[in-house]
Parts: structure tokens; C-alpha cells; sequence
């Protein structure tokens, strides 16, 4: 994932004070530089808790990341359930798709990972 163009390259200190004040790019953001260690100590911890916010304002690359964090068990317990809602979530946006996530969701459903079984879905 590449960090936003209006805020790469901003200090700890700086993307930290717009996230604090709800910018959810920022957020999102300030969540890659810690789960990368990219100009601040790497810290999956505060990289799920930046994920969730952003995630939760709608950031589609944020929800992408937090089901993929609540797959892996990252930062956090791992919940397939949880997974499954925040991929579903980022795929039903408008706008662009993340593959990514579609391509997950996919294996959720194949798998019954999160949710029922659903081959149909999955092929979908």
C-alpha cells in the first residue's frame, strides 16, 4: 500500500495531530508507517487501533487492511467474523474496488471462513 501523496513524508508528530483530529486519511496513513516501522517504530498495536478509526469513517483501503489484520490475528485476536464484515464492507463501496479484498472474500466464502459456506458467492 503507498501512503497518500498530501501526507507522505510528514512527521510522526504532525500525521499523528491530523489523525488525532479525525482526518482519516491521516489516519490511515499513520497506520502504514507503523505496521511498515516507516518513520516511526513499528507498533502493529497502534497500527490496528489507526486502522479501525480510519476503517470505521469509511476509508476503503483502512477497512481492507483491518479485515486482513483481523484474518492474520495482527495487532489484535484474530476473528475470521470480523475479517469477513470488514472485507464484505470494502468491497461494496463505490467508487473503485479493492481486489484485493474481493479476492479474499471470495476464499471467505469458499471456505465458510467468517461466515456459511457459499461457493456461489465465492465464484461471484
Amino acid at each position: 500500500m503507498l501512503l497518500s501523496v498530501t501526507t507522505y513524508g510528514q512527521s510522526l508528530d504532525s500525521l499523528t495531530k491530523k489523525a488525532e483530529s479525525g482526518d482519516s486519511v491521516a489516519q490511515f496513513n499513520l497506520a502504514v508507517m507503523y505496521i511498515k516501522g516507516q518513520n516511526a517504530p513499528p507498533d502493529t498495536a497502534k497500527a490496528f487501533y489507526w486502522y479501525k478509526k480510519s476503517a470505521e469513517q469509511g476509508n476503503i483501503n483502512a477497512q481492507f487492511s483491518l479485515a486482513k489484520i483481523y484474518y492474520d490475528g495482527e495487532g489484535t485476536s484474530k476473528d475470521l467474523k470480523k475479517a469477513f464484515y470488514w472485507y464484505k464492507k470494502s468491497t461494496e463501496q463505490e467508487g473503485y474496488p479493492v481486489p484485493g479484498a474481493q479476492c479474499d472474500l471470495a476464499i471467505c466464502y469458499y471456505y465458510g471462513q467468517g461466515t456459511s459456506v457459499n461457493k456461489k458467492q465465492a465464484a461471484y
